[in-house]
């Protein structure tokens, strides 16, 4: 069995590299609750903090 030695490259991988997916705004509306979370962080990472939250469900789900 051949083993698969290419390096998975993540987005700390990415971010380290100084690149960035290319990125479209787009606007929700959120509940209080989630809000509160989102607000307590860094505003430079606010975007990436959302991305990865939704990225692992929607991996979770299969959909990605």
């Amino acid at each position: 069995m051949k083993k698969n030695n290419k390096k998975k490259i993540d987005n700390i991988d990415r971010l380290l590299a100084g690149k960035k997916a290319k990125r479209e705004f787009r606007g929700f509306y959120l509940d209080s609750d989630v809000l509160q979370i989102i607000d307590n962080v860094d505003s430079g990472i606010k975007s990436e903090l959302v991305n990865e939250c939704l990225r692992k469900v929607f991996k979770e789900k299969g959909l990605i």
